[in-house]
């Protein structure tokens, strides 16, 4: 019987971890509704050249209630005028459903383009939206099963990641994608940017759950990209890295997982039974307060004046500074090659 990494380290550390349980079944559900709607009657509402793709916490099977539904229209292939119009009718479907629209940024809920993603990495048309686009389709994103086998998905990854490892001076094997890493965090430094920008523009609206989810979620997806980096230099002590081989790799051992199922795995392998015991402690508690509707409200009204007295959200701090602890165990002190990786390319 197939066992997940979450489940090989539930029995690693004897622990339940209810909370994550119970998002992840959400999830699958979740999942599952929006692809009924995206195929009433049996028929897709787009054409083969897109794939549906969610981001946020239901991609990362972490969906509660009161989740933002962030979603995307992929398109890999000649832009029509009818793509617009799938946009509307999806708009129109999830507002009847009562699902929560994306943010007001545009940076979810309508069309993105491949080329602008795959050909727009730096320089000044790779602006926080593209960016965004284009990282979070490597750490957090999910495609909602249609007919096509999210081939549109599947294939703008793979050449995301080949644009990433290309070379234009060399046709050397790659033996680290520094391109990668360094976009990685790019963004993970962007999100802390955007939440000071936030912060200022927006006063208190909302501050205390935007730094609470700063300090796990956002985070984890950083860890998340961490690791795919290193995947690459571990395997390259075993010699050369085949491009073609590696991008498959990626895409089945990482992309196509969630970020705690990356985390997951990495403790199991180099048997972090008590750096992950500490790691998902933390991060159920952070999604056990946010699946409670008067918790996530508390918070979302909470003024940033106030938390200092406040028990929910001193306690939410405690356990991001044992999530913090037990990241920087992992990264920096344990006697793994990725502590090696850390020291070499983590900051320089």
């Amino acid at each position: 019987m197939f066992k997940s990494s979450i489940d090989q380290l539930r029995e690693l550390t004897s622990k339940k971890w209810e909370s994550l349980k119970k998002a992840d079944v959400k999830s699958l559900e979740e999942k599952e509704k929006i692809a009924n709607l995206l195929n009433p009657n049996g028929t897709k509402l787009f054409d083969s050249d897109c794939d549906f793709i969610v981001f946020g916490s239901l991609a990362r099977n972490e969906f509660t209630e009161g989740s933002d539904l962030d979603w995307t229209l992929l398109v890999d292939g000649q832009a029509k005028p009818d793509h617009q119009d799938i946009v509307v009718e999806l708009r129109k479907i999830f507002s009847k459903e009562k699902y929560n629209a994306p943010g007001t940024t545009g940076t979810f809920g309508g069309l993105a383009f491949s080329h602008d993603i795959i050909h727009h990495i730096g320089g000044l048309e790779d602006d926080n939206r593209n960016t965004t686009r284009r990282i979070l389709l490597l750490l957090e994103s999910s495609p909602i099963s249609t007919k096509n086998n999210s081939i549109v998905y599947k294939n703008v990854i793979k050449n995301v990641l080949k644009r990433y490892l290309k070379k234009s001076y060399t046709t050397t094997d790659i033996k680290f994608p520094r391109f990668l890493l360094n976009d990685i965090v790019r963004y993970w430094r962007l999100m802390c940017v955007d939440f000071a920008a936030k912060e200022w523009e927006e006063r208190e609206h909302k501050w205390v759950l935007r730094n609470v989810k700063l300090r796990f979620s956002r985070k984890l997806l950083f860890v998340a990209g961490m690791l795919i980096c290193y995947s690459f230099y571990e395997r390259s002590k075993k010699g050369n890295i085949d491009q073609d081989e590696e991008i498959e790799y990626v895409l089945n051992e990482y992309v196509l997982k969630t970020p705690l199922e990356i985390l997951a795995a990495f403790c199991v392998k180099n048997n972090l039974k008590d750096i992950g015991e500490k790691l998902f402690d933390s991060y159920n508690y952070f999604i056990t307060v946010l699946e409670n509707q008067t918790n996530r409200k508390h918070l979302g009204d909470l003024s940033p004046k106030d938390i200092i007295q406040d028990q929910l959200y001193l306690e939410l701090r405690g356990q991001s500074h044992n999530y913090q602890d037990a990241l920087t165990e992992m990264f920096f002190n344990t006697e793994t090659l990725l502590k090696e990786f850390t020291i070499k390319f983590g900051v320089f």
